[in-house]
C-alpha cells in the first residue's frame, strides 16, 4: 500500500480486539463491516487489533493505539498513514478521548461507531429495543425488572442504555421500588457479580434486562448458583444477540443491533468525510429488533411465520423479493442489503419458475447457490427462513401440494445447512489448530529473526494469511517504537532484506501497492508489556491473527534472549570488546573463507608498553579503567563493520581484518598506535607495540597467522616499543 488516489482509512478500538486468541464477536463484526465497505468503495483499510494481557479482569483492557502508554500498545495506524479514522467507542478514558478530539479540531476526518466520545458517530436506537424488551417482558405479566447496566467509564452506550432503561420504566408503569441495578462493565463476570450484588440488595423482581448479550449470560450463572431458574423464576432479556446468546442453554432473548452494518454505514460516512462528498449527520441510529427466545418465556416465531401473507398481484415478484431481503435483514443477516436483495429475487425466480414447469429444478440450482454463499460467508442458515415463508406470495395465484412441496424443499435445505454449521466450525477450529500447531513448534527453535520471517512466510498461506510486513522496534531518545526494522513479505516470494524505516512511515510508504483495494490486519508484537514490534497481515477472517501474533512474539523474544546469551558469552566483561573465545572462532571462519574465496586476511596484535608500571603506579582500577580506554581508541581505528577488535587476554589486544593486504593492516595498525598514544582520560599517557602478519587464499592458517604477528609483535618490544612492525 503507497500514498496515492485510493483512499485509506484506519480503525482504532477502545478496547483490544482479541480475548486471548479469539477475536471478541463485537469488534469483529464491526470491524467486518468496515473491511467489506471500504473493498466496495476501493479504500484500503488498517485494523488496529490489540490483543488482551491475558489477565481475568474486565476493567483491565489493552487497545492497539498510535501513542505510546503504559495501558495501550503501540500500533502504527494514525492520521500519518490513513486519510480518515473510525473510533470504536466506548474509548474509556480521557487521554483517548482527547486524542480523537485534537485530530478532529485539526480538521481530520473522523466517525464513531457508538455515542459517548464525539460525533459524527453510528450507534444503536438502544431506547427503541429497550421499549421493545420490556413491553415483551410486560406482557408476561412482569412489574419488577432488574437491569445489569454497562460500564461506568463508558459514556455513551453504556450511559445512554441506563438512563433509557429508568425513563422507560416509569413511562411503561414497571415498579421502580428497590435497589435493583448494577454495572456489569458488558463482560460476563462482571454481568455475574452485578446480578450477585442485586441478589444481595433483597429486592424482588422476576425479570432481568441486561445491557448486552455477555453481562446477561454471566447474570444466568449467578441465578442458578442460587437455584433460581430461567425462564422459570427470572425472565432474562440481553442486548445485541451476539453469537453465544442463540447457542445458550436456555437460548438468550435479546435485542438485535446490526454490528455489520454498523460498520458498513460508518466506512461509507467517513469516505464521504474524506472525499468531501458530503459531511454526515451528528448521529446516525441503525434500527433494533426484539429477538424472542426461550429465556424470557416464549418460543421465538418470526413475524412472518405468525401471519399469512394476503396474496400480491401479478407480476408482484419484485415487491415479494424486496419483502423476503427485508426479513432477512431484521432476522440478523451479515450479508450486504444489496447481496441479500439479490439472492432473494433469484430465490423468487426459481421458486416461480419450479411452480410453472412443475419441476423443482430450478430452485434446486438457487438454494445450492444461496447455501453455498451463506456458507462461504458465514451467515446462518436459520436466518433465511422468514424468505422461504414469504416465497408464498409468489405462489399465492397457485396454491396447492406443488407450492408447499417447494417450501418444505427450501426448509429442508436450509435444516440441513444450519445442522451442518456446528459440526463445519469444529472442524474448522480444530485444522485451524493444527496449522498453528505446526507454526509453533518449529518457532520455538528459531536461532534468529531471519529464521522467524522465513518460517511465518512458509506457514502463511495454510493459515489463511498473506502476511505484509514484520516489523521489530528500535528506540530513538525517549520514543522507544521511533524506528523499525522491516522484512517485507509477500506470497510465494523469498522474504525482502531487512530495512530500517521510521515506525510511522512503514504502513505508508515502505509496502508495495496492491492491485485492488486491501484490508490490513495490525496485530501489536508485545512481550510482558513491552513493545516488541507489529505484524501486518492480509487475512479473510481475524480468527488467526492473534495465535499467530503471540507465537511470533515468544519467538522474537526467545531468540533476543538468546543472542544476549551468545553475546555474554563472547563479550569481555571490562572492556564490552569481543572476548579470546569470540577471536578463536572468528579467526577460522575468516581463515575458511579467504582459502575458498582466495581473499586476503590480516592480523595485528596490539600491547599496552609498560602497563604494570602503569598499574603499580595509580592501582588496579585506574588500570581497568585504562584498558577501556585504550580498548575503545582501538575499535575507533578498525572502524569497518567487518573488523574484529577483541581482548586477546591481559593487556594485549587482537584486531582480525578481513580482505586487507599486509600494507593496509600496517595503516591499521598505525592509526590504533596513533589513537591509543592520543586517548584522553588517562592517569598518564599510554603506548602500544604492534605485530603485523598478512596471507593470501590457500596460504591463510589461523595458528600461523597468529604466530607471524606475535613474533613481529616481539620485534615491536625490542626496537623501542611504540612502533608497528611487519612478520617476515
Amino acid at each position: 500500500m503507497t500514498p496515492g488516489p485510493r483512499t485509506r482509512i484506519g480503525v482504532l478500538a477502545g478496547w483490544q480486539v482479541y480475548e486471548r486468541t479469539t477475536p471478541n464477536w463485537f469488534l469483529e463484526a464491526v470491524l467486518r463491516g468496515v473491511g467489506e465497505a471500504g473493498r466496495a468503495l476501493g479504500c484500503d483499510v488498517l485494523l488496529s487489533c490489540g490483543i488482551d494481557s491475558l489477565i481475568d479482569d474486565p476493567r483491565t483492557v489493552r487497545p492497539a493505539w498510535p501513542t505510546v502508554a503504559e495501558d495501550e500498545d503501540f500500533a502504527p495506524v494514525g492520521p500519518w498513514n490513513a486519510d480518515g479514522l473510525v473510533f470504536i467507542s466506548p474509548l474509556r478514558t480521557a487521554a483517548r478521548r482527547g486524542y480523537a478530539r485534537q485530530l478532529q479540531e485539526r480538521g481530520f476526518p473522523v466517525v464513531f461507531v457508538g455515542s459517548g466520545d464525539g460525533t459524527p458517530a453510528v450507534v444503536s436506537d438502544s431506547a427503541d429495543g429497550f421499549r421493545q424488551a420490556l413491553e415483551h417482558l410486560r406482557g408476561h405479566g412482569h412489574r419488577r425488572v432488574a437491569f445489569v447496566s454497562g460500564d461506568p467509564l463508558d459514556c455513551g452506550d453504556s450511559r445512554t442504555r441506563l438512563a433509557d432503561f429508568r425513563r422507560l420504566r416509569r413511562e411503561l408503569g414497571l415498579d421502580e421500588t428497590g435497589d435493583l441495578v448494577a454495572p456489569g462493565l458488558h463482560s460476563e463476570q462482571g454481568g455475574y457479580e452485578a446480578m450477585c450484588a442485586i441478589l444481595r440488595g433483597g429486592s424482588a423482581f422476576t425479570a432481568v434486562l441486561a445491557s448486552n448479550d455477555t453481562s446477561a449470560i454471566g447474570a444466568i450463572r449467578a441465578l442458578g448458583e442460587v437455584g433460581r431458574r430461567v425462564p422459570q423464576d427470572v425472565a432474562v432479556v440481553g442486548f445485541d444477540d451476539q453469537p453465544a446468546a442463540s447457542a445458550h442453554v436456555p437460548p438468550l432473548a435479546t435485542v438485535r443491533y446490526p454490528l455489520v452494518d454498523a460498520g458498513r454505514r460508518a466506512a461509507e460516512l467517513l469516505v464521504d468525510l474524506v472525499r468531501g462528498v458530503r459531511h454526515p449527520p451528528d448521529v446516525t441510529a441503525l434500527p433494533t429488533t426484539l429477538v424472542a427466545r426461550r429465556s424470557c418465556g416464549c418460543l421465538r416465531r418470526p413475524a412472518e411465520a405468525a401471519a399469512r401473507p394476503e396474496p400480491g398481484p401479478e407480476g408482484s415478484l419484485p415487491d415479494a423479493a424486496r419483502a423476503m431481503a427485508e426479513a432477512v435483514a431484521q432476522a440478523g443477516s451479515t450479508l450486504d442489503r444489496a447481496t441479500v436483495l439479490d439472492l432473494c429475487e433469484r430465490l423468487a425466480a426459481s421458486f416461480e419458475s419450479s411452480l410453472l414447469a412443475g419441476s423443482s429444478a430450478a430452485l434446486e440450482s438457487a438454494l445450492t447457490d444461496l447455501l453455498q454463499r451463506l456458507e462461504a460467508g458465514g451467515d446462518r442458515a436459520h436466518r433465511w427462513h422468514p424468505a422461504l415463508t414469504l416465497l408464498r406470495r409468489v405462489g399465492a395465484a397457485r396454491p396447492g401440494p406443488a407450492t408447499e412441496d417447494l417450501l418444505d424443499l427450501g426448509r429442508l435445505a436450509l435444516s440441513e445447512s444450519a445442522d451442518r454449521q456446528e459440526p463445519r466450525r469444529v472442524l474448522l477450529e480444530s485444522v485451524q489448530a493444527d496449522r498453528v500447531s505446526a507454526l509453533t513448534v518449529p518457532l520455538q527453535s528459531a536461532q534468529n529473526e531471519s529464521e522467524v520471517v522465513t518460517l511465518l512466510a512458509e506457514h502463511a498461506p495454510a493459515l489463511g494469511l498473506r502476511l505484509a510486513c514484520l516489523a521489530t522496534y528500535e528506540a530513538d531518545g525517549d520514543d522507544p517504537v521511533a524506528w523499525s526494522q522491516v522484512r517485507v513479505l509477500a506470497a510465494g516470494q523469498e522474504p525482502s532484506p531487512q530495512a530500517r524505516v521510521e515506525t510511522r512511515r512503514v504502513l505508508s510508504e515502505h509496502l508495495p501497492a496492491g492491485e485492488a483495494a486491501g484490508c490490513l490486519t495490525v496485530l501489536p508484537l508485545v512481550r510482558q508489556g513491552r513493545p516488541l514490534g507489529f505484524l501486518a497481515v492480509e487475512a479473510a477472517t481475524l480468527a488467526p491473527g492473534a495465535a499467530v501474533a503471540r507465537q511470533v512474539a515468544v519467538a522474537l523474544e526467545s531468540v533476543r534472549l538468546q543472542a544476549a546469551v551468545r553475546a555474554l558469552t563472547v563479550i569481555d566483561d571490562l572492556t564490552g570488546l569481543h572476548n579470546r573465545r569470540y577471536f578463536e572462532r572468528e579467526l577460522g571462519r575468516e581463515v575458511e573463507r579467504a582459502r575458498r574465496f582466495d581473499r586476503d586476511l590480516a592480523l595485528v596484535l596490539v600491547d599496552i608498553d609498560g602497563f604494570k608500571g602503569y598499574n603499580d603506579a595509580f592501582g588496579h582500577r585506574a588500570g581497568d579503567d585504562a584498558l577501556r580506554q585504550v580498548g575503545a581508541c582501538l575499535a575507533e581505528a578498525a572502524a569497518r563493520r567487518l573488523d574484529a577488535v577483541t581482548r586477546y587476554g591481559g593487556e594485549e589486544f587482537a584486531i582480525l581484518l578481513a580482505e586487507t593486504d599486509a600494507e593496509g593492516a600496517r595503516l591499521v595498525a598505525e592509526r590504533a598506535r596513533e589513537a591509543a598514544e592520543a586517548c584522553p582520560g588517562l592517569r598518564r599517557s599510554l603506548t602500544v607495540s604492534a605485530g603485523v602478519a598478512a596471507a593470501r587464499g590457500e596460504a591463510s592458517e589461523g595458528e600461523d597467522l597468529v604466530l607471524r604477528a606475535d613474533a613481529a609483535l616481539y620485534r615491536a618490544k625490542r626496537d623501542g616499543r611504540n612502533c608497528v612492525r611487519l612478520s617476515d
